[in-house]
Protein backbone atom coordinates (compact mmCIF):
# COMPACT_ATOMS: atom_id res chain seq x y z
CA UNK A 1 0.00 0.00 0.00
CA UNK A 2 1.37 3.37 -0.93
CA UNK A 3 2.31 5.73 1.85
CA UNK A 4 -0.07 8.62 2.30
CA UNK A 5 1.70 11.81 1.39
CA UNK A 6 0.09 14.66 3.27
CA UNK A 7 2.79 17.19 2.37
CA UNK A 8 0.39 18.94 -0.02
CA UNK A 9 -1.86 19.89 2.90
CA UNK A 10 0.84 22.20 4.24
CA UNK A 11 0.82 24.12 0.95
CA UNK A 12 -2.97 24.73 1.07
CA UNK A 13 -4.46 27.92 2.42
CA UNK A 14 -6.17 27.93 5.80
CA UNK A 15 -9.62 28.32 4.25
CA UNK A 16 -9.07 25.25 2.07
CA UNK A 17 -7.83 23.26 5.05
CA UNK A 18 -10.99 24.24 6.94
CA UNK A 19 -13.16 23.18 3.97
CA UNK A 20 -11.38 19.82 3.76
CA UNK A 21 -11.82 19.33 7.50
CA UNK A 22 -15.53 20.20 7.30
CA UNK A 23 -15.93 17.76 4.37
CA UNK A 24 -14.24 15.00 6.39
CA UNK A 25 -16.46 15.72 9.42
CA UNK A 26 -19.57 15.69 7.21
CA UNK A 27 -18.49 12.43 5.58
CA UNK A 28 -17.88 10.80 8.98
CA UNK A 29 -21.20 12.17 10.22
CA UNK A 30 -22.99 10.83 7.13
CA UNK A 31 -21.42 7.40 7.56
CA UNK A 32 -22.32 7.42 11.25
CA UNK A 33 -25.93 8.41 10.47
CA UNK A 34 -26.38 5.91 7.64
CA UNK A 35 -24.72 2.88 9.26
CA UNK A 36 -25.31 3.46 12.99
CA UNK A 37 -27.87 6.14 13.88
CA UNK A 38 -30.58 5.52 11.21
CA UNK A 39 -30.94 1.74 11.85
CA UNK A 40 -30.96 2.29 15.61
CA UNK A 41 -33.49 5.10 15.22
CA UNK A 42 -35.80 2.88 13.14
CA UNK A 43 -35.46 0.11 15.72
CA UNK A 44 -36.21 2.58 18.51
CA UNK A 45 -39.30 3.85 16.64
CA UNK A 46 -40.59 0.28 16.24
CA UNK A 47 -40.00 -0.40 19.92
CA UNK A 48 -41.78 2.82 20.91
CA UNK A 49 -44.77 1.90 18.67
CA UNK A 50 -44.98 -1.57 20.24
CA UNK A 51 -44.66 0.00 23.69
CA UNK A 52 -47.55 2.42 23.01
CA UNK A 53 -49.72 -0.46 21.75
CA UNK A 54 -48.83 -2.51 24.82
CA UNK A 55 -49.70 0.46 27.05
CA UNK A 56 -53.07 0.85 25.30
CA UNK A 57 -53.81 -2.89 25.64
CA UNK A 58 -52.81 -2.77 29.31
CA UNK A 59 -55.02 0.27 29.90
CA UNK A 60 -58.00 -1.43 28.24
CA UNK A 61 -57.37 -4.63 30.21
CA UNK A 62 -57.22 -2.66 33.47
CA UNK A 63 -60.46 -0.90 32.56
CA UNK A 64 -62.22 -4.23 31.90
CA UNK A 65 -60.74 -5.69 35.08
CA UNK A 66 -61.98 -2.71 37.10
CA UNK A 67 -65.52 -3.33 35.77
CA UNK A 68 -65.39 -7.12 36.24
CA UNK A 69 -67.26 -6.98 39.55
CA UNK A 70 -69.97 -4.83 37.97
CA UNK A 71 -70.28 -7.29 35.05
CA UNK A 72 -70.53 -10.22 37.47
CA UNK A 73 -73.27 -8.43 39.43
CA UNK A 74 -75.18 -7.70 36.19
CA UNK A 75 -74.92 -11.36 35.16
CA UNK A 76 -76.18 -12.46 38.59
CA UNK A 77 -79.13 -10.04 38.27
CA UNK A 78 -79.94 -11.34 34.78
CA UNK A 79 -79.86 -14.93 36.06
CA UNK A 80 -82.29 -14.03 38.87
CA UNK A 81 -84.59 -12.26 36.40
CA UNK A 82 -84.42 -15.24 34.06
CA UNK A 83 -85.43 -17.62 36.86
CA UNK A 84 -88.36 -15.33 37.75
CA UNK A 85 -89.45 -15.27 34.10
CA UNK A 86 -89.02 -19.04 33.84
CA UNK A 87 -91.49 -19.53 36.70
CA UNK A 88 -94.07 -17.60 34.66
CA UNK A 89 -93.58 -19.74 31.55
CA UNK A 90 -94.61 -23.36 32.12
CA UNK A 91 -92.85 -26.17 30.35
CA UNK A 92 -94.88 -28.50 28.14
CA UNK A 93 -95.44 -31.00 30.96
CA UNK A 94 -97.18 -28.30 33.04
CA UNK A 95 -99.62 -27.19 30.34
CA UNK A 96 -102.37 -29.78 31.15
CA UNK A 97 -102.32 -28.74 34.81
CA UNK A 98 -102.48 -25.08 33.79
CA UNK A 99 -105.51 -25.75 31.56
CA UNK A 100 -107.26 -27.55 34.42
CA UNK A 101 -106.52 -24.54 36.66
CA UNK A 102 -108.14 -22.18 34.13
CA UNK A 103 -111.33 -24.29 33.95
CA UNK A 104 -111.42 -24.51 37.74
CA UNK A 105 -111.18 -20.72 38.04
CA UNK A 106 -114.04 -20.34 35.56
CA UNK A 107 -116.29 -22.73 37.45
CA UNK A 108 -115.43 -21.08 40.77
CA UNK A 109 -116.45 -17.75 39.22
CA UNK A 110 -119.84 -19.26 38.33
CA UNK A 111 -119.36 -19.81 34.60
CA UNK A 112 -120.37 -22.76 32.43
CA UNK A 113 -117.94 -23.76 29.67
CA UNK A 114 -119.43 -24.19 26.21
CA UNK A 115 -116.05 -24.54 24.50
CA UNK A 116 -112.54 -25.25 25.73
CA UNK A 117 -110.33 -26.15 22.77
CA UNK A 118 -106.51 -25.95 23.00
CA UNK A 119 -104.88 -25.22 19.64
CA UNK A 120 -101.52 -26.31 18.25
CA UNK A 121 -98.44 -24.63 19.72
CA UNK A 122 -96.95 -21.76 17.71
CA UNK A 123 -93.13 -21.65 18.02
CA UNK A 124 -91.63 -18.20 18.57
CA UNK A 125 -87.83 -18.28 19.09
CA UNK A 126 -87.07 -19.89 22.49
CA UNK A 127 -90.74 -20.21 23.54
CA UNK A 128 -94.05 -21.27 22.03
CA UNK A 129 -97.54 -19.77 22.22
CA UNK A 130 -100.28 -22.14 23.37
CA UNK A 131 -103.65 -20.67 22.25
CA UNK A 132 -106.94 -21.94 23.68
CA UNK A 133 -110.36 -21.13 22.20
CA UNK A 134 -112.78 -20.67 25.09
CA UNK A 135 -116.50 -19.89 25.23
CA UNK A 136 -118.34 -19.49 28.51
CA UNK A 137 -121.80 -18.45 29.61
CA UNK A 138 -122.59 -16.57 32.77
CA UNK A 139 -123.25 -13.14 34.26
CA UNK A 140 -121.14 -10.04 33.72
CA UNK A 141 -119.84 -10.17 37.27
CA UNK A 142 -118.82 -13.83 36.94
CA UNK A 143 -116.97 -13.14 33.68
CA UNK A 144 -115.21 -10.13 35.21
CA UNK A 145 -114.26 -12.23 38.25
CA UNK A 146 -112.91 -14.99 35.99
CA UNK A 147 -110.72 -12.61 34.00
CA UNK A 148 -109.47 -11.02 37.21
CA UNK A 149 -108.41 -14.42 38.56
CA UNK A 150 -106.62 -15.27 35.32
CA UNK A 151 -104.66 -12.01 35.57
CA UNK A 152 -103.47 -12.87 39.08
CA UNK A 153 -102.18 -16.32 38.12
CA UNK A 154 -98.42 -16.77 38.54
CA UNK A 155 -98.24 -18.07 34.97
CA UNK A 156 -98.58 -15.68 32.04
CA UNK A 157 -101.98 -16.00 30.35
CA UNK A 158 -103.16 -13.28 27.98
CA UNK A 159 -106.71 -12.77 26.70
CA UNK A 160 -107.49 -11.80 23.10
CA UNK A 161 -110.18 -11.94 20.38
CA UNK A 162 -112.83 -11.02 22.94
CA UNK A 163 -116.50 -11.26 21.88
CA UNK A 164 -119.69 -11.04 24.00
CA UNK A 165 -123.03 -12.02 22.47
CA UNK A 166 -126.41 -13.73 23.08
CA UNK A 167 -127.55 -11.81 26.12
CA UNK A 168 -130.39 -13.63 27.92
CA UNK A 169 -132.16 -13.74 31.24
CA UNK A 170 -132.25 -17.31 32.57
CA UNK A 171 -133.91 -18.03 35.96
CA UNK A 172 -133.95 -14.34 36.81
CA UNK A 173 -130.24 -14.16 36.11
CA UNK A 174 -128.56 -12.11 33.39
CA UNK A 175 -126.35 -14.30 31.22
CA UNK A 176 -124.21 -13.66 28.20
CA UNK A 177 -122.01 -15.84 26.07
CA UNK A 178 -118.39 -14.76 25.95
CA UNK A 179 -115.90 -16.16 23.49
CA UNK A 180 -112.21 -15.36 23.64
CA UNK A 181 -108.76 -16.75 23.03
CA UNK A 182 -106.55 -17.39 26.03
CA UNK A 183 -102.85 -17.62 25.20
CA UNK A 184 -100.25 -19.05 27.52
CA UNK A 185 -96.59 -19.65 26.79
CA UNK A 186 -94.10 -22.46 27.25
CA UNK A 187 -90.35 -22.80 26.94
CA UNK A 188 -89.12 -24.80 24.00
CA UNK A 189 -85.68 -26.17 23.17
CA UNK A 190 -86.25 -25.80 19.43
CA UNK A 191 -85.72 -22.56 17.53
CA UNK A 192 -88.39 -21.27 15.16
CA UNK A 193 -88.49 -23.35 11.96
CA UNK A 194 -86.45 -26.20 13.44
CA UNK A 195 -87.90 -29.64 12.85
CA UNK A 196 -87.70 -32.67 15.07
CA UNK A 197 -84.44 -33.79 13.50
CA UNK A 198 -82.89 -30.43 14.39
CA UNK A 199 -82.24 -29.45 10.78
Amino acid sequence: MADLNLEFLHKLSTSKKILILVAIVIAIGGLYYYFLFAPKHKQLTRIQTKYKKAQLTLSQTKQVASQLKQFEEEIATLQVNFKIAARKLPNSREIPRLLMKITKLGKEAGLDFLLFQPQAEKPVEFYAEVPIDIEVIGGYHAISNFFSKICTMPRIVSIGDFDMHDYKVIDNRDTIKTRFKAITYTFTDKKKGENKNGS
